[in-house]
């Protein structure tokens, strides 16, 4: 990716390095197909843009997100929706795939369950409408690794001037990320799963293997957000290195995850276990010893 900085003016603006170097790549996928397929995927042609302008302009007004008339109203339902990270639009609720590649994308997703969202709002039904608790949940759920986007919006009920509905509508991101290294000493593959079964939990396993000499060393964490509704987070983890020396813990903890947090707190326990091999004179046999 090439990032690139320039002064905006009158005049006609120079072409920068950046455009030149978009313009090789452009042209270089043109004519071969799994290229011209990478290429729609990461960039965007200035065509495409200005249609999506012209349609924002032409299209729908804004979404209707204010809260202020509908403060101290009794909330009546809360409806969840979540989509597949490709394709669909928390804004726009007309947007759907039209790519094979982004409905394959979505078959291999599993979308957040709808109460995994439900247990990071701060307002539940048959409440008081607060719209700082509303503005706060949309932020704490965006926060969130596995969501791109959040639209939280009211919805009139007719001939009712007491009580509102609220939409929540959330699009995921892609979850799955599998990284890895090799080289002629060792290989790792490391493997995250960031919103586990639509859970919300995070699961991520790191193995390396050493060529020589032959040995292998793993790190393992699986990590809860939120446990129901007490924003208090629990994680599991444990480490060998190539050493064999080992590392476990386990760690409860609530932050502050918000202004209107009144206590946070945590508790952690570690396990630790070293192994020491020494020489001594008049001994054959190396001794080995085990520190944790």
């Amino acid at each position: 990716m090439i990032f690139s900085c320039q002064i905006l003016s009158a005049q006609k603006p120079v072409p920068t390095k950046a455009d030149s170097v978009y313009k090789k790549i452009d042209d270089f996928s043109k004519d071969r197909k799994f290229f011209k397929l990478l290429h729609k995927l990461m960039f965007r042609s200035k065509k495409s843009i200005a249609t999506t302008k012209k349609q924002k302009k032409k299209g729908a007004s804004p979404i209707q997100k204010s809260f202020d008339k509908y403060n101290c109203r009794i909330i009546r339902n809360i409806t969840i929706e979540t989509f597949d990270p490709f394709g669909y639009s928390a804004e726009n609720d007309k947007d759907i795939p039209s790519k094979r590649i982004e409905r394959f994308g979505n078959s291999i997703h599993i979308k957040s369950k709808k109460w995994t969202i439900r247990n990071l709002l701060l307002f539940k039904k048959n409440q008081e409408l607060d719209s700082l608790l509303i503005k706060e949940s949309e932020r704490l759920i965006r926060s969130q690794r596995y969501v791109r986007s959040v639209v939280i919006k009211p919805v009139p009920i007719k001939n009712s001037n007491d009580s509102i509905d609220i939409s929540v509508r959330v699009l995921d991101t892609w979850s799955l990320i599998p990284t890895g290294a090799f080289s002629s000493s060792k290989a790792n593959l490391e493997l995250t799963e960031r919103n586990f079964f639509g859970l919300g939990h995070e699961v991520s396993l790191d193995y390396i293997r050493s060529f020589s000499p032959s040995t292998f060393a793993y790190d393992s964490r699986y990590s809860i957000q939120n446990i129901k509704n007490t924003f208090i987070n629990a994680a599991v983890s444990s480490r060998t290195d190539l050493d064999n020396n080992t590392y476990k813990a386990v760690r409860f903890e609530r932050p502050f995850y918000s202004t209107l947090t009144r206590w946070a707190g945590g508790f952690n326990y570690d396990y630790k276990s070293y192994y020491l091999l020494l020489l001594c004179e008049g001994v054959e046999t190396p001794l080995r010893f085990i520190f944790s």
